[in-house]
C-alpha cells in the first residue's frame, strides 16, 4: 500500500469530505481515506499499481467541485475546474 497526500482547493467542510469519500472511496485499490479540511488536505490509503495517483486526481476533478494536487511530488496534478 502507498499513502499520498493532496491538497483538496476548496474542501472545506466535513459535507465535502464526505463527498469526495463517497466518490474516491469506490475506486478500486483504495483502502482508506482521510481529511484534514482546515487545511484542505486528503490522505489516500490505495494500491498504486490499481489506484493510481493521476486516477485519483481524475477522480477529484470529474466532480467538477474541487481542484487537486499531489503533495508527494513537485509536479502539478491540478485540473481546471470552475
Amino acid at each position: 500500500m502507498t499513502t499520498s497526500r493532496f491538497r483538496v482547493q476548496g474542501l472545506d467542510c466535513a459535507e465535502e469530505a464526505t463527498a469526495l469519500r463517497g466518490t474516491v472511496g469506490k475506486l478500486p485499490g483504495v483502502a482508506e481515506l482521510s481529511f484534514d479540511v482546515l487545511r484542505g488536505m486528503m490522505v489516500v490509503e490505495h494500491d498504486a499499481a490499481t489506484a493510481s495517483m493521476d486516477r485519483i486526481v481524475e477522480t477529484v476533478a470529474g466532480t467538477g467541485k474541487w481542484k487537486t494536487s499531489n503533495t508527494n511530488s513537485e509536479r502539478s496534478a491540478a485540473r481546471c475546474i470552475s
